[in-house]
């Protein structure tokens, strides 16, 4: 009887691995099931970035899907985020503020490469694809014009919209439209059962853009996570069932042993400082994504920078004064 149960639970570990050569067959497969799937990525990371560049690339998915939705790309300027992708001609000093004047003060020279590296890689596919076909991008971000930024209180005003905006945009231009749509965001956007820290203690996350697609429109979002390579408390438990991955792997979470694992064992086993438990006591794997793509040990390598950022004196001086309205953060 042992050995049976053993071998159901190879059985069904083995079923749920997706291996790299068939990830992307497997999302494009899975928009015939739902209208939305949630591309977990981590910020700049160069697997994920690969990973949209061979989606975008498949036939499959041009044929099926005609929409991505972007975290952190500025709405206020998303007609000229159509035209650019549409392949017409567009001067770089006015596309480059989709990704350059959102609210993402912070994220650096990597991360402003990554958006516009997967733009252009868009408008590449669709000088191939005929007009019925051509993706459309669709910025994620609430519209800013950061010329009328003059104060904390007029960023935190459009800073507070994100999640409202990123979640009706998408319902609005997808889901009410009988459209399919990619959605790519970190993770931490559509994950399930999260929790966070507030001055009453530790308390449900339920205001996330995931959140609000799960309550407006059931059953239409399909998450999958990106897990950040390394190693994790469960990582020897892992490969036991899977062995060790040359290449990435994409685990199916529902009715399967890697769907019950304890959410909370995905954090960094190597990170310093007291344990963080980003999702409610108890929770499953199954119970916070529909997936993850897991890359084993081995570093995450990261998208190479454009110079260019650093070397723009008027852009980092302009970052210095949108730096001046951030919120405080807690603590310090």
């Amino acid at each position: 009887m042992v050995a049976l149960l053993s071998l159901a639970v190879c059985l069904s570990a083995q079923s749920a691995v997706v291996h790299e050569k068939d990830i992307v067959k497997a999302i494009v497969d899975q928009f015939d099931k739902s209208e939305l799937v949630g591309l977990g990525e981590i910020h700049g990371c160069q697997a994920d970035q690969d990973l949209r560049f061979q989606i975008i690339h498949s036939e499959a998915f041009a044929r099926k899907v005609h929409i991505i939705a972007v975290e952190g790309l500025n709405a206020f300027y998303q007609e000229i985020l159509d035209r650019y992708v549409r392949g017409e001609d567009v001067p770089l000093e006015q596309v480059q503020k989709v990704w350059r004047d959102s609210t993402g003060i912070f994220i650096g020279p990597v991360i402003l490469t990554t958006y516009q590296q997967f733009l252009s890689e868009v408008r590449v596919v669709n000088r191939g694809l005929p007009d019925r076909l051509k993706l459309r991008v669709i910025a994620a971000d609430p519209p800013l014009n950061w010329a009328k930024v003059q104060s904390s209180a007029d960023f935190r005003s459009i800073l507070g919209k994100r999640v409202e905006f990123g979640a009706e945009i998408i319902e609005h231009e997808v889901l009410e439209k009988k459209q399919k749509a990619l959605l790519v965001f970190a993770s931490g956007w559509f994950m399930r059962n999260q929790q966070h820290s507030t001055a009453n203690g530790i308390v449900p996350r339920t205001d996330t853009i995931g959140g609000r697609l799960d309550r407006d429109f059931p059953g239409r979002l399909y998450v999958i996570a990106s897990l950040r390579s390394g190693e994790y408390p469960v990582t020897a438990k892992l490969e036991e069932l899977i062995g060790t991955p040359a290449s990435p792997v994409l685990l199916r979470l529902h009715g399967t042993v890697f769907g019950s694992f304890d959410a909370n064992e995905f954090g960094p086993a190597n990170s310093s400082g007291p344990k963080v438990h980003p999702y409610i006591d108890g929770s499953t794997m199954a119970q916070v994504a529909d997936a993850i793509i897991y890359r084993g040990r081995v570093a995450d390598r990261m998208v190479q920078p454009d110079p260019s950022y650093e070397a723009d004196a008027a852009y980092q001086a302009e970052l210095k004064r949108r730096a001046s309205f951030a919120p405080p953060i807690p603590g310090r």
